[in-house]
């Protein structure tokens, strides 16, 4: 699917802006905005954000003065609506194909395209297979079958490490499972959200080894391209090695249905170490970020290969490193807990565009406000889709501050029940402040790393993980507070 923005009248008229990946649209006075009118005295600095991951398209006000006209019902606004304009509750809405947006003098047409569907050629389609890890087109799970999960009924593993006992048809999860990854014992649902269930699983072809396995229910059916995006992305990520990053065991897709199966980590994550333990102290929190950067600079910096159509014919291409998108204490999880060590391992890479080629984003998903926002760098709001490694830098010193200091390096997100663009005006105009206000005693090397990784100008801080680390590491040995034997990184 592709979603055109066609500006039909106003200053911008005859402009046309064309979405076949997830991006975002900031529309506004401020230079930054895609769509920027300086001089259109009813556009407020940052009026209104939109959000794409085709074909979902939505629409965030973002509280401005006069308000954002979609097809003539007003969404926002500070000053009271003209009398006969009907106005929203909301100050979101999804936005479909023919919707007219209207600000002042402008006004901008959406249009959501379909992608014309042709069958692979052969090499297309024995990738996808073996992508599959099968042969032949399976049904779909994005069927009742997931919604009758219970985990009253999952079934109990064989501690011997036995082969385990045949699927019994009367299982829902077994039942799915053999239909759809014979390959794959399941053992217990991990955990389910807006996106699709996530279990832990047995590697029948890896002697056991326990995975855990995503499915993935897109809304609406991703297009051919959406799939090969997905494609693309999982092969990528299935090559990185690292012991600080989760490693990818296999990913592909059923009809409209896709699937990720992971390392398992047996642990926690960071959020849940946070949650229970409160801010920690410099000696536990610099050691464990030093080695996930590492893991994550690995990632910036590995070369990596996949096929792509390019001109109808499918070859290889190289990829110079992976760019998150999306970190969060959340995905940083801590393994090797009840061993006398804590190892630190990045999840989630490459899967914000994966999810958004399935359609979907941190944006349209339920609760999405409450984390990931709040270790956003500017340019995640106005340059989405030329996020460059330093923007996980900055998403790395938030998350650092936070541990450290039990605040958001932005005060305005430190506020109760903000709304979300709240949030998003908060990122977009207030500057970071000085760890040191709120931690006179931590050492000013380190404070030194954290506020260059928080720079608001991308160039200003450090290139990537990897030099973050580097640059952390010496800061704590010169504190004396680095680890006391070697980390693993």
């Amino acid at each position: 699917m592709r979603v055109v923005l066609r500006v039909k009248a106003g200053p911008m008229a005859g402009q046309v802006f064309e979405f076949d990946e997830p991006d975002r649209f900031l529309f506004g006075r401020d230079p930054v905005s895609r769509c920027a009118l300086p001089d259109d005295p009813f556009v407020s600095s940052n009026h209104f954000l939109i959000d794409v991951a085709p074909p979902q398209i939505k629409l965030h006000e973002l509280g401005s003065k006069n308000g954002t006209f979609v097809n003539d019902v007003r969404y926002g606004g500070r000053k009271a609506p003209a009398p006969g304009v009907k106005q929203a509750d909301e100050t979101d809405v999804q936005l479909r194909h023919g919707d007219r947006i209207r600000v002042g003098e402008t006004e901008i047409v959406v249009e959501i395209r379909s992608e014309a569907e042709t069958d692979p050629d052969p090499a297309e389609r024995q990738h996808a297979e073996t992508q599959c890890h099968s042969s032949g087109r399976l049904p779909s799970f994005s069927d009742p079958v997931l919604a009758e999960l219970d985990p009253e009924e999952l079934p109990t593993v064989d501690p011997s490490g036995h082969p385990p006992a045949p699927a019994d048809p009367a299982n829902p999860m077994e039942k799915l499972f053999a239909e759809l990854l014979p390959r794959y014992q399941p053992i217990r649902l991990l955990g389910e959200g807006g996106m699709g269930k996530v279990f832990l699983a047995r590697d029948r072809e890896r002697g056991g080894e326990e995975v855990a396995v995503k499915l993935i229910r897109p809304r609406g059916g991703p297009s051919k391209a959406a799939i090969d995006l997905f494609l693309r992305e999982t092969d990528l990520t299935r090559q990185l090695r690292h012991p600080n990053v989760v490693r990818y065991v296999g990913a592909g897709h059923f009809g409209d249905d896709l699937y990720l199966v992971l390392e398992y980590v047996e642990g926690e994550d960071l959020a849940a170490l946070y949650a229970r333990e409160g801010p920690l102290p410099l000696r536990q929190a610099g050691p464990l970020m030093v080695c996930a950067l590492h893991g994550l600079g690995y990632a910036h910096r590995v070369t990596l290969e996949t096929e792509v159509t390019e001109g109808g014919r499918r070859q290889r291409r190289s990829f110079s490193g992976l760019v998150h998108r999306d970190l969060k204490p959340e995905n940083i999880l801590i393994g090797g807990v009840g061993k006398g060590r804590r190892v630190p391992k990045i999840a989630d890479l490459g899967l914000a565009k994966v999810y958004g080629a399935a359609g979907m984003s941190d944006f349209t998903e339920p609760g999405a406000v409450a984390g990931t926002p709040f270790y956003w760098p500017r340019e995640q709001l106005t340059d989405y889709r030329f996020l460059k490694p330093a923007a996980d830098v900055f998403a790395m010193g938030a998350i650092l501050y936070r541990l450290l200091s039990g605040k958001f390096a932005r005060p305005g997100l430190n506020k109760p029940r903000l709304s979300f663009h709240q949030v998003c005006l908060t990122v977009l105009r207030e500057d970071v402040r000085p760890i040191r206000e709120l931690l006179p005693e931590l050492p000013q090397g380190v404070a030194a790393v954290i506020m260059r990784s928080l720079a608001n100008d991308a160039i200003s801080r450090y290139e990537d993980g990897a030099e973050m680390a580097v640059a952390l590491r010496e800061a704590l040995d010169a504190s004396g507070a680095g680890p006391r034997r070697r980390a693993q990184a």
